[in-house]
């Protein structure tokens, strides 16, 4: 998969730097508790945390806070109308409270233009990314640009123009390196998508190098079988199984599936395709059985996933979401 934008904890709470300090205590405590709880991937108790804070602002710039970080557990828990309208509202809360060039949106401009590649709606999409670009080259010394450039990229990788992807994040990984620390978490998604890139242009070995760079580089910062790593542990199981490495692939699967019950995901992309994709290495290797419950769980969680989604009114291109963090 794809991966994303997702906002580290680091960044989560600058946001109330840049909205003026930390004022009400009790809508302190919640934000900075949810931060926590999502950093370390239990998203649940992140989510209810965020809905209190909400009735806990103090004004429309906290409001708008809690919005932007509630969108970006929901995008975690693969629940994409929800998240959409969350950063909506944000926007619009922090558009009104200081303006259309408000620095604080720069940060909820993005993540909502990452999730309408998820959606499909590539030219919004587009829009929103550049408005965030345009914010943070403006003012780099309190935001870095890094997360828009991602996204960008993101956009031809959703696209299948890897080549201009590659040379995208080529050039985002040579101005955000890894030994810089506000560049940790882009490196992660960064490497993650190069991989995808070079996939999609045949260069299978270059493209499990860069899966496993993502992986350790994301091990280091979030600490291993962290849920945000998940679609990383799935692309390389893929790779490895469609490079005949069963043995080497089998763990990374099983893994995939750990981090869905341990994060309480529920009906999520991430883990009806390693079912899907377990049960075809398991048909290889003969375990017929094995295979056959897999599918029909694999089946029964996308059903409800897709059932979810048409009674939002949306539809979802599984193949960008495989880019996000």
């Amino acid at each position: 998969m794809i991966m994303k934008r997702k906002l580290p904890a680091a960044l989560v709470l600058s946001l109330f730097c840049l909205s003026g300090g930390l004022v009400a205590s009790t809508w302190e405590s919640e934000v900075q508790t949810a931060a926590a709880l999502a950093h370390r991937g239990d998203y649940p108790a992140a989510e209810s945390r965020l809905r209190q804070s909400l009735s806990l602002a103090q004004s429309e710039d906290q409001t708008a806070t809690s919005w932007n970080n509630l969108g970006s557990v929901l995008v975690d828990l693969g629940r994409l109308p929800e998240a959409e309208s969350a950063f909506r509202l944000s926007i619009q809360l922090w558009t009104k409270y200081c303006g259309p060039d408000c620095l604080s949106s720069a940060i909820a401009r993005n993540s909502l233009g990452g999730l309408l590649i998820d959606l499909g709606h590539f030219h919004e999409a587009e829009r929103f990314l550049n408005e965030s670009l345009a914010l943070r080259r403006r003012f780099p010394e309190a935001l870095d640009p890094s997360p828009a450039l991602s996204n960008l990229a993101l956009l031809s990788l959703t696209k299948r123009d890897y080549r201009a992807a590659e040379k995208s994040l080529l050039e985002l990984l040579f101005a955000c390196p890894a030994n810089k620390a506000l560049c940790l978490a882009t490196n992660v998604t960064a490497h993650h998508n190069l991989a995808l890139a070079l996939a999609g242009q045949k260069r299978t070995v270059e493209s499990v190098g860069a899966f496993r760079q993502a992986l350790q580089l994301g091990e280091n910062l979030y600490g291993p079988r962290h849920p945000k790593l998940g679609w990383t542990y799935l692309e390389l199981a893929s790779a490895l199984a469609n490079m005949g490495e069963s043995l080497a692939a089998e763990p990374l699967y099983q893994t995939v599936l750990e981090i869905g019950d341990s994060a309480s995901l529920g009906p999520h992309p991430l883990i009806y395709r390693a079912m899907e994709e377990y049960a075809v290495l398991q048909t290889r290797r003969h375990h017929k059985s094995e295979a056959q419950a897999l599918r029909k769980q694999a089946r029964q969680i996308r059903l409800l996933y897709e059932e979810r989604l048409r009674a939002s009114g949306h539809s979802i291109h599984i193949d960008s979401l495989r880019t996000r963090h």
